[in-house]
């Protein structure tokens, strides 16, 4: 079994600002360097989603349809309150 290794996480104050769009469906959601905060409109839909090197606060609507969750990709990542169904 591969040792886990931890993940130091992003530096808050070098992270943009940022805001996932307002709904609908997506083949892909990339997010990269980034602080995303409170998103809580309409679910966002998408086949697959990276996230790297970024903070996400309080995703409560984004979902996978038709998908394994084998299209998701969190690198350095940190996910606060957040739910990804699938």
């Amino acid at each position: 079994m591969a040792e886990s290794v931890p993940v130091a996480a992003p530096i808050l104050s070098e992270l943009d600002p940022r805001e996932l769009p307002d709904g609908g469906e997506l083949d892909e959601l990339v997010i990269s360097e980034a602080l995303v905060e409170h998103h809580g409109r309409d679910a966002i839909t998408t086949r697959r989603i990276r996230v790297q090197e970024s903070e996400l606060h309080g995703l409560t609507s984004v979902s996978f349809e038709g998908c394994d969750l084998t299209g998701a990709d969190f690198r350095g990542a940190r996910l606060k309150e957040c739910t990804i169904s699938g």
